[in-house]
């Protein structure tokens, strides 16, 4: 028992936290991204030449495919410096994650392919958690007397409104019906069938029969609450007697004997369940542009357009009072509320299930 304890403190004192690339060392002098940048500022300045920066416009290209962080799902992550000026024999590439360096660790577990003007990193069964904060950063220096370039690994981006059609379905092949359906019918609503796209395949993983442990139903997983909400529109949509008082492996189990079906419960009926989400995300948005609550947001957060989304996804995961409560408190930080902790990694899964089905074909390096 002594031996086996040695042997775990000697294995856990060898390495740090993990990262998606590996395990970090825990080590006085890893470089971090800010000391890095300061440094390179310093060195620039002292040389005559102006301080690189991130992003900044250079003939240097480095990209990522996919092209954008994917947080619903493993790819195969690559990354690829090109240099048109030909790639020097001491050129010199970083990586950091999260501020800190993990150069080493990318070096190790990666295959590299160093051609005349480009190097290309492949990492297989890449996988970011989307709770962290997952910021990917890759600095490349041409010469050492050159400034570094850098380039930071985006995350995915999707809006709500956009009248984008669905070119990638990844591994829902099989639901291709459940798929034009979804499309179909947010094109007519005027929303973005990515968008609910994502929703879906986050919420049941396109089940029709999905049941949660809070009694949500159906491929858009809508609770006894928000089918208040639906029912005032649309009351004439089929619902089972008292099915919302059952307990769960009751309702599973009715629905499992075909006694509770897309006859007679509506959100078993996949058209009723995508046209009921979709019209609970409008009860979320008609709240959120009530002047009142715009107020709320512009004063804590700065302009809508760009959040207005994560706050929609946030408010139909968690309620959203929960999510105005973490605006007032949290100002721009809102989505890192403690009490937003499941809904943060839900936007954040369901905004790249969107951007990602969006893209016809992620771009090969």
């Amino acid at each position: 028992m002594k031996r086996l304890i040695l042997i775990c403190l000697v294995c856990t004192s060898c390495a740090g936290p993990m990262s998606p690339f590996g395990a970090m060392p825990v080590l006085d002098n890893v470089d971090t991204l800010e000391e890095v940048t300061k440094n390179d500022e310093q060195d620039t300045l002292i040389q005559g030449r102006g301080p690189a920066s991130i992003n900044e416009l250079s003939p240097v290209k480095i990209s990522f495919s996919p092209d954008r962080q994917m947080l619903h799902d493993k790819s195969e992550l690559k990354i690829s410096v090109e240099d048109p000026d030909g790639m020097d024999a001491h050129h010199i590439i970083r990586f950091f994650y999260d501020g800190m360096e993990v150069t080493d660790i990318i070096n190790k577990n990666s295959k590299k392919e160093i051609l005349k003007d480009k190097v290309v990193y492949s990492i297989k069964d890449f996988r970011l958690i989307p709770e962290r904060h997952n910021d990917i950063v890759v600095g490349y220096r041409r010469s050492p007397l050159s400034p570094i370039v850098y380039k930071r690994y985006q995350s995915p981006y999707c809006h709500w409104r956009d009248k984008l059609t669905i070119k990638n379905p990844h591994r829902f092949e099989d639901k291709m019906e459940t798929i034009k359906i979804i499309e179909n019918i947010s094109l007519i609503e005027g929303v973005n069938p990515n968008f609910i796209a994502g929703l879906v395949a986050q919420e049941s993983s396109f089940n029709p029969h999905a049941v949660s442990i809070a009694k949500a139903i159906g491929l858009t997983q809508v609770t006894s609450l928000a089918e208040e909400h639906v029912l005032q529109v649309h009351p004439e949509w089929p619902t089972y007697n008292d099915l919302n008082r059952y307990p769960v492996p009751v309702i599973k189990g009715l629905i499992l004997t075909g006694q509770v079906n897309h006859e007679n419960e509506w959100r078993l009926n996949p058209n009723y369940s995508i046209k009921g989400g979709i019209e609970y995300m409008e009860f979320i948005e008609d709240y959120w542009t009530r002047d009142e609550n715009i107020s709320v947001v512009t004063k804590h957060i700065g302009e809508t357009g760009n959040s207005i989304s994560d706050i929609l996804l946030a408010s139909y995961n968690s309620g959203p009072y929960r999510v105005k409560r973490s605006i007032i408190k949290k100002g721009k930080d809102w989505l890192q509320s403690r009490n937003l902790k499941e809904a943060r990694k839900y936007v954040k899964r369901v905004k790249s299930y969107c951007y990602h089905f969006a893209k016809e074909d992620e771009n090969s390096i």
